[in-house]
């Protein structure tokens, strides 16, 4: 009876009894594991009467909650499960649902009919579970549903619209086959990267492969790192997914660099340039000494940028601040992130070697302490955003490239797993 009951509570809890490995077995997991993991969140998994007790409290909060905290849905399948009293079949129902690229829809549906699911009494009240359609047209993406129930409460849970199945490329949909060059960016050598490859030895090898019939260049995850602790340089243990790794940026290459007599000055320095000899010749990539001969030429090229385009609107200024406001509230957390990490690590690296060491009035981008932060750091914030445009903005350019080039796909980007 044991086994069966955790077997229950195991898959109310969203456990999975077994999986595909990549060789395509199935494999299932042991009583052991589950358990562990149930254990982890918190459940009494040897106690018959705690497990009967959970399952039925987890059982009834189907009932208790109107909508679910999050619903997927797919073509075909634009429907999702509503919990309501069975006593109010003869009352409207409305729903709003705000999109992702912030238009909306709304609709108005009588319960009594609605598809009637599952009915029960809980507490000495009727229940009703009821299919609540959707139109089958809307897109893909992450959205926001709310519904106004017959007691004139309102609801709302995350709607996630995803497709049926995985993108193909047409070309492979006919059943074609294409080959390419997979490659670690960052091991790419050459006479005019600063020690690390960078996007223009990226647009290099799409010149080299292109011509042979290569239909993409896959590439290891480029997700941001810490430009503050370029020690940790794992491309699968990245502070974000949603960003990308700055140090990949090609500094002569950037229009500013052109520009900037003092960037060029630091650049052509007799030492300076001894130490990229130094960095293009060690045996492995030196990423601290990648990142102090790239940040402060950075530095300058972004005061510049300030002075001579943001100053006066130019055409690069507003291609950046139209960035700035596409990419929202991620790029300004993120690049918050790398201000305060910057600024705490300048004051002592050791102890302040990430967020949950921080000062706990920084932890949180709510806090106070955050926000005091930001305005008095603003132009170190800005600087950190004004690096991701660059770098999104050269990685836009190569993909570009192999699409002038005829490369059926392009890049073709690796994903880390989790991150940091």
């Amino acid at each position: 009876m044991l086994d069966s009951l955790q077997d229950h509570l195991a898959r109310a809890r969203g456990i999975g009894d077994a999986y595909y490995d990549y060789r395509g077995e199935l494999r299932a997991f042991s009583p052991a594991t589950k358990n562990a993991i149930l254990a982890a969140m918190g459940c009494r998994v040897d106690d018959v009467t705690a497990i009967e007790n959970e399952l039925a409290e987890l059982d009834a909060e189907r009932w208790r909650t109107v909508l679910p905290s999050v619903a997927v849905i797919r073509p075909g399948r634009t429907g999702l499960i509503i919990a309501l009293p069975a006593d109010q079949l003869d009352r409207p129902i409305e729903w709003d649902l705000q999109l992702e690229d912030r238009s909306s829809r709304a609709g108005c549906v009588r319960t009594s009919d609605l598809t009637e699911w599952e009915r029960r009494e809980l507490d000495g009240r009727w229940l009703t579970r009821r299919m609540l359609v959707l139109p089958d047209d809307l897109p893909h993406g992450y959205h926001r549903l709310r519904a106004r129930v017959p007691d004139g409460s309102e609801c709302e849970c995350a709607l996630v619209v995803a497709p049926g199945r995985c993108y193909e490329p047409a070309v492979l949909s006919r059943g074609q086959r294409l080959w390419g060059v997979a490659l670690q960016l960052y091991t790419l050598r050459s006479t005019t990267n600063w020690g690390i490859g960078d996007f223009s030895d990226l647009e290099a090898v799409l010149r080299l492969c292109a011509p042979h019939g290569a239909a993409f260049v896959g590439l290891n995850p480029l997700h941001a790192l810490f430009p503050a602790n370029p020690s940790h340089f794992s491309p699968y243990s990245p502070s974000t997914r949603h960003f990308l790794n700055v140090l990949y940026v090609a500094v002569e290459a950037l229009p500013e660099f052109g520009e900037c007599e003092a960037a060029r000055g630091m650049v052509e320095a007799a030492d300076f340039q001894q130490e990229l000899r130094r960095l293009r010749a060690v045996p492995n990539v030196d990423y601290p000494g990648v990142a102090h001969a790239k940040l402060p030429v950075l530095r300058v090229l972004y005061e510049h940028f300030r002075r001579q385009h943001l100053a006066f609107v130019s055409e690069r200024a507003q291609a950046f601040l139209a960035s700035r406001r596409e990419r929202g509230e991620p790029l300004r957390l993120h690049a918050l992130h790398d201000a305060i990490d910057e600024h705490l690590r300048g004051v002592d690296p050791g102890r302040y070697w990430g967020w949950p060491a921080w000062p706990e009035g920084l932890r949180d981008p709510g806090l106070p302490g955050v926000r005091d932060f930001e305005r008095q750091n603003d132009e170190s914030v800005q600087f950190h955003a004004w690096l991701q445009w660059l770098a999104d903005d050269q990685l836009r350019s190569v993909q570009r490239l192999a699409v002038e080039l005829g490369m059926p796909l392009g890049l073709y980007g690796d994903y880390a797993v989790g991150v940091n």
